[in-house]
């Protein structure tokens, strides 16, 4: 595990830089084809790569480093600072994994109670490093809470009065869930593609290479076309909803005795005994009516259901599935 001090600083978007290359040699060939064939209809050909080139500009992420200090994180150029135990969510590559079986790298956010900050994969210290020890620096909330939902305030006060408030944990709603990045500039890429493709396919009919050039612009119809489809689904998804119905009216209990949830449509109470296997990651609930997905969770198998703990509390999933665990393996503990 890399060390954790200093500066965490931001590497070149390396997928950036391969569209930005491939861009400029595009305008580049463009220019000679209509230099070779004294054909300056050619040059629609530059429309693809300048659109591109204009979004890596606009969308170009800023490199400005933060310090990684003792008690959180700070922006070196804002001054915008994350301290640890304002911390309540960290998640990679758009999941919650395991910090001692991290393996997928990706995009890392770190939600807070002002909002979620976003490090790219490429990022120095390794960005699974920086998950691990983040996730090692952030402690449980205050135990002694005033629950928001009342529901299960009797839960609560039982465990509290039967093991003590230092045994009994429990957990409210996060004011902000980030749901992952939005995807709308690049449904706004897309969509310039394919104006791109529409303007190109008509002035191709107007050149000798019309046939050549055509069949191009139909080839780039069809990809923003699929394009538009593929992140509308993927980034615009009602999954996003984390499989929750009434997300401010969320509370979890847990203690020696067991655990308490009220999520609905998932609401109830299991002893640890009922528990047969606990997995922290992304698949699909069982509680409630229909089977719903949920991207990022907290896995309950029990008898013939799987209920699933979403990302949407006041302290990380990965720091709750480690006291689950240590209660689960170890009732009473």
């Amino acid at each position: 595990m890399e060390p954790l001090d200093g500066p965490i600083t931001r590497g070149a978007p390396i997928a950036r830089v391969f569209w930005v290359l491939l861009s400029l040699a595009s305008i580049a060939a463009a220019i000679v084809l209509a230099v070779v064939y004294s054909n300056p209809d050619l040059l629609t050909i530059l429309l693809m790569p300048l659109v591109i080139l204009f979004y890596q500009w606009w969308s170009w992420p800023r490199r400005d480093a933060w310090i990684w200090a003792s008690d959180g994180l700070e922006d070196e150029s804002t001054g915008e600072k994350i301290s640890f135990s304002s911390i309540q969510g960290v998640t990679l590559d758009g999941r919650c994994q395991d910090p001692d079986k991290v393996k997928k790298r990706g995009w890392l956010a770190i939600h807070h109670t002002a909002g979620a900050v976003l490090f790219p994969r490429n990022v120095r210290p390794d960005v699974r490093s920086l998950y691990r020890g983040i996730l090692e620096r952030v402690t449980l909330p205050d135990n002694v809470p005033s629950l928001q939902n009342h529901q299960l305030e009797d839960y609560y006060q039982k465990q509290v009065a039967m093991f003590g408030r230092e045994k009994v944990w429990a957990f409210n709603p996060r004011p902000h869930v980030w749901h992952g990045k939005s995807g709308y500039d690049l449904l706004l890429l897309w969509f310039a593609l394919l104006l791109v493709s529409v303007v190109w396919l008509v002035l191709s009919s107007r050149t000798p290479q019309g046939v050549t050039l055509g069949a191009l612009g139909v080839y780039l119809l069809v990809v923003s076309i699929f394009g538009m489809l593929f992140t509308a689904l993927r980034h615009v998804s009602p999954a996003k909803s984390l499989g929750v119905k009434d997300r401010q009216n969320v509370c979890l209990v847990l203690g020696p005795m067991g655990i308490a949830l009220f999520q609905d449509p998932a609401v109830g109470q299991l002893k640890w005994e009922e528990i047969q296997s606990v997995k922290l990651g992304s698949g699909w609930t069982t509680i409630g009516g229909p089977t719903v997905y949920v991207p990022r969770a907290l896995y309950l198998n029990v008898q013939g259901a799987t209920i699933a703990i979403a990302d949407i509390y006041d302290c990380p999933l990965p720091k709750i599935f480690q006291l689950i665990n240590r209660y689960w393996k170890k009732p009473g503990a």
